[in-house]
């Protein structure tokens, strides 16, 4: 059951404007509605968060608390404390203090759990260094949903919230953050004297920005005062200069209190002189208009000034069969992949064990059907990408990649000649380097490819549980789906892991270094249309595997295009985006197929008003 979570901070005592009084605050992760999670065997269960906040250095950790789903059948539970997570004969050795927990039962919201409390008999003083608080408990009967399941955990994310070991399930600590989506159920009493403006500057995002020209910083901070911060002023100084610059911000939301949340500021600079590393110091003198009284209000950043700041498109693969019932998932992501990024994002899909199938040797080693990557760095879902229910997950991965450096561009152009597919691409790096190990790529792929002898199997055919996703279209169509246009379908793979010598291993920042590549299409059988063909280009670094960035192209005619005889239309045909057939197309977007009188087919995208 799934109840709303209560998260109540208590504060106790009073404090005036600018002076610090001691108070009592309750930390907790937890902060929204929270359910339960097991593995259903008998065992010994530990589970816990971390605080890892160095403005918290010279308070004191006064109390612990866990809620867990039932006391019945559980035995030797246990609160903790240390520094970090170990194990001596996969048992949980915590390196500060274990304590026997004061066991009652309570009730949230109506519903009854089992409380975990511990007084510490002295309090712990926090340093500047992260603590793991948790518990321990040993269930000995699995006869109930409860106990089959003792772990409570709230809905929610934070990198520090659930790390969980289990003497048989789970044999290593595990941040099970992402793996149930939620944090733990811990709460820590925390005493300190506590102000009525404390914003701390607690990490920032790496910075890249081109010379002279206007950056952002996004900074990570915490409001640890016992009011909303609304307006952030500060102050700002680049490479230790004599006299520091000032600015202001009307933040978009409000920063609430909180000892465990922190909020993401994003502060604007003028640009700075002169390729390389600068040092920026930001203070966050003020908030409200008031002294910010914060332990940690300045952080030091690294601004890396470079030639140019690489648009980062990512390389998403998928791989895919006719065969395989599960992968109809993958062919509606990965079409709306293309219609939500567009041009900042490349696709190549591989078919496996069909007629569009070009090679089983692909870029990574995928174990199953369908998988995904985005930029060869971990294999995922090509719906629900790295999580695990998330519905069209993937966009959330590729935002992230599109997010990150890339620390090399590359262009590219293609031509269409009566037997091949003629590619030049132009890559430039951000700054030099030595023994570098870079490689120019390709993969030629083809749009609208289709027949109507192709059966698509569709195991979501009739199922239920997907109302309302964009994976409920695939419950109205058959166990066997003919006719579906595939989109961004490998067709010639022969570049596909990188060039060898494309790139030199001494690289020089700025300077352009062009490839040539051409690929054969007398005898590929894949290409519908001169008009289909797009060439994707990518950067791989030898040493990883990995994608550094991507682009694409559409193939340009040659003048020998006008030789290859295309002739007359004979049948136009519309589909929809989810590669069903439109009798009478109305407004929307549509692929259209046309037939030509040779047997070719020429496929577009267009849009009807």
């Amino acid at each position: 059951m799934i109840k709303k979570l209560l998260s109540i901070i208590c504060i106790t005592g009073c404090a005036t404007a600018g002076f610090a009084e001691v108070q009592n605050l309750d930390f907790t992760y937890a902060e929204g509605e929270f359910g339960l999670y097991g593995k259903g065997k008998k065992e010994t269960i530990d589970v816990a968060m971390c605080i890892n906040n160095p403005s918290f250095a010279g308070m004191k950790l006064t109390s612990l608390k866990a809620y867990i789903s039932t006391l019945d059948g559980i035995t030797d539970p246990s609160l903790w404390l240390s520094s970090e997570l170990t194990l001596e004969n996969k048992i949980n050795v915590p390196n500060i203090g274990s304590f026997p927990a004061i066991t009652s039962l309570v009730k949230v919201e109506g519903t009854e759990y089992g409380l975990l409390e511990v007084v510490l008999p002295e309090p712990y003083v926090f340093t500047e260094d992260p603590v793991y608080i948790g518990y321990s408990i040993t269930v000995e009967s699995t006869t109930t949903p409860q106990q089959k399941k003792p772990i409570v955990y709230s809905t929610g994310e934070n990198d520090n919230g659930m790390f969980v070991h289990m003497s048989k399930s789970v044999l290593k600590w595990t941040d099970y953050t992402s793996n149930v989506g939620g944090v733990a159920y811990i709460v820590a009493s925390i005493e300190g004297e506590f102000n009525q403006y404390s914003v701390n500057l607690i990490d920032y995002k790496p910075i890249y920005a081109s010379e002279d020209e206007e950056f952002d910083v996004e900074l990570s901070v915490s409001n640890n005062g016992l009011n909303p911060v609304e307006v952030l002023s500060y102050t700002y100084s680049v490479d230790g200069s004599v006299q520091q610059a000032e600015g202001s911000v009307l933040l978009p939301a409000a920063l609430p209190p909180s000892l465990s949340a922190t909020y993401p500021v994003t502060l604007t600079f003028p640009g700075i002189s002169g390729i390389g590393p600068h040092q920026l110091e930001i203070t966050a003198v003020e908030a409200n208009g008031q002294t910010n009284m914060a332990s940690k209000p300045s952080i030091d950043c690294v601004v890396n000034i470079i030639p140019f700041v690489p648009v980062h498109r990512p390389l998403v693969e998928e791989y895919t069969g006719l065969w395989c019932g599960w992968c109809p998932r993958g062919f509606i992501a990965m079409e709306m992949i293309s219609e939500d990024f567009g041009d900042n994002q490349v696709s190549i899909c591989y078919h496996n064990g069909d007629d569009m199938a070009v090679t089983n040797s692909y870029p990574v080693n995928v174990s199953g059907f369908p998988s995904a990557t985005i930029d060869r760095i971990s294999i995922i879902d090509p719906y629900y990408g790295s999580t695990s229910s998330t519905e069209f997950g993937i966009s959330i991965d590729v935002e992230n990649a599109m997010a990150t450096l890339a620390i090399a561009e590359i262009e590219v152009n293609a031509s269409l000649n009566e037997e091949s597919v003629d590619v030049i691409s132009n890559t430039s790096f951000i700054s030099d380097m030595n023994d570098a190990n870079y490689e120019v790529g390709y993969v030629l792929v083809a749009n609208g490819i289709t027949s109507e002898y192709w059966a698509q199997s569709n195991y979501f055919a009739g199922e239920s549980g997907y109302e309302g996703t964009p994976l409920e279209v695939l419950t109205t169509w058959p166990a066997k789906v003919y006719g579906l246009v595939f989109n961004d379908v490998a067709i010639d793979v022969s570049a596909m892991r990188g060039i060898s010598g494309s790139l030199p291993s001494t690289i020089s920042g700025g300077t352009l270094y062009s490839n040539t590549y051409s690929f054969n299409i007398e005898d590929n059988e894949l290409v519908p249309s001169p008009d289909s063909l797009v060439v994707a280009a990518f950067i791989v670094d030898k040493s990883t595997g990995r994608i550094i960035n991507s682009n694409k192209c559409a193939v340009s005619k040659s003048s020998a295009v006008e030789n290859l005889g295309y002739s007359k239309a004979e049948t136009t045909e519309f589909f929809d985006l989810s590669g069903r057939r439109v009798i009478n197309p109305s407004s929307g977007i549509f692929i259209k197929r046309i037939k030509m009188e040779d047997g070719s087919i020429k496929t577009s995208k267009v849009i009807l008003h």
